[in-house]
């Protein structure tokens, strides 16, 4: 059989000079030092819709809060994982909501894609905007959803 390509040749990183986004979780500031990778975004998404099972949906959120929590390795430094035990220990402590922490791996995804983390009002000012160079109708344009929407299951 022939090849089809080599994939996986680059790991994305963060600019290291970069501002950090920033979000409070029971009044403790926590840093995004990381991204989620795209495999726990596939999963996680796999798991809102039941196409894996809700023990690997939170073991991806899991593995993406360390991932996003986590001060990576650089140089002779080892990676600093202080910050995800602190969050860890909180969400155990205050006996956080899977709920409430769905809420928030999906704001991370969201401001990881550079999308509105809060929700945007349903009305809009004056006429949609639309390309002239646009082929498709609007009913071939799938309806979207947000993710407080999709967790609460409005959709």
């Amino acid at each position: 059989m022939a090849s089809i390509g080599s994939f996986g040749a680059a790991v994305r990183e963060l600019d290291p000079d970069a501002e950090r986004a920033t979000f409070d979780f029971f009044d403790t500031e926590f840093t995004i030092h990381g991204t989620i990778p795209p495999m726990l975004s596939l999963q996680l998404g796999a798991a809102m819709v039941g196409k894996v099972s809700e023990l690997e949906g939170n073991a991806a959120m899991y593995e993406a809060f360390r991932c996003c929590l986590t001060k990576p390795a650089a140089g002779d430094v080892k990676a600093d994982d202080a910050q995800f035990d602190l969050f860890y220990r909180l969400a155990v402590d205050r006996r956080c909501t899977t709920d409430e922490l769905i809420r928030l791996v999906f704001a991370l995804l969201g401001a990881q894609a550079d999308l509105p983390t809060e929700r945007q009002p349903t009305s809009q000012d004056g006429p949609p905007q639309t390309s002239e160079t646009l082929s498709s109708s609007s009913s071939d344009t799938p309806d979207l959803v947000s993710v407080e929407d999709r967790v609460a299951g409005l959709t």
